[in-house]
């Protein structure tokens, strides 16, 4: 019985000491260097904490394993222990990689938020670029239209003192007569052809009469006259509307 004791605990320390042992060589153990792995410190330095986290649960597990039950206790417990040393470092990896792929995706999130913040703004900058464009080109349109019209009306205002200057003439009548003067019709003529060509030209008859004779029937023989002019136009055709007649009588008078 005491020799059989004595084998067991035997047994026992041995057991013990190989977990010890596996233990210090998880820590100390160099990694063989590969001609053809030069270059990859990083993947060497993962494969040495692996290995390191299964060689330590292979070692406590063997430990445990040993005191609670001997020889085959610390077989079990060296299985479990590189089991669970292996897992664990497998888990920590795991969870790194997982804790890396969440702040990526985090990353990544407001990298989308900042993009859709710029393409809001590089939206509304083009709107307004469009607003002060189109408001530019109206702007620049009006500003023709006003160069245009003045240009326009300069020479409205042009044409309308030469044809003033050609058209505006003076009929003289005999006295105390109303009747268009043959002399003066060719001059008519003309101005009537004129105003038939611009539908839009009005024209201003004044009639006068000398200081001969009452001041009633002066003016009387003035509104005669200016009349006569009038009608001669209206029949060629000039509208009665486009006719202004006004009779001053002997107020203006130029002649004895």
């Amino acid at each position: 019985m005491k020799n059989h004791t004595t084998v067991k605990n035997t047994a026992f320390a041995a057991t013990l000491a190989i977990a010890m042992s596996q233990t210090a060589f998880a820590q100390s153990a160099p990694q063989p260097v590969n001609a053809d792995s030069v270059g990859t410190d990083t993947q060497n330095a993962q494969h040495a904490d692996e290995n390191s986290g299964t060689y330590w649960g292979v070692g406590i597990g063997t430990a445990l394993g040993a005191i609670i039950g001997g020889p085959v206790g610390a077989a079990a417990g060296a299985a479990l222990g590189g089991s669970f040393g292996y897992g664990h470092d497998k888990g920590e990896a795991f969870e790194q990689t997982e804790s890396r792929l969440d702040a990526r995706t985090l990353t990544l999130s407001q990298l989308e938020g900042e993009l859709k913040s710029t393409q809001r703004t590089l939206a509304k900058l083009k709107t307004k670029n469009a607003t002060i464009t189109r408001k530019h080109a109206l702007q620049a349109s009006e500003l023709a239209d006003l160069k245009a019209q003045e240009v326009t009306e300069r020479e409205q205002t042009e044409i309308l003192a030469n044809v003033a200057k050609h058209y505006s003439h003076e009929v003289y009548y005999r006295h105390n007569e109303s009747s268009i003067p043959d002399y003066a019709k060719t001059r008519i003529n003309e101005l009537g052809n004129f105003m038939a060509e611009h539908p839009s030209i009005k024209i201003s008859l004044q009639g006068h009469s000398d200081l001969l004779g009452p001041e009633n029937a002066n003016l009387a023989l003035s509104q005669a006259r200016v009349d006569a002019l009038r009608d001669y136009l209206v029949d060629q055709g000039i509208a009665d509307t486009r006719i202004e007649t006004r009779a001053h009588g002997e107020t203006f008078a130029t002649a004895t």
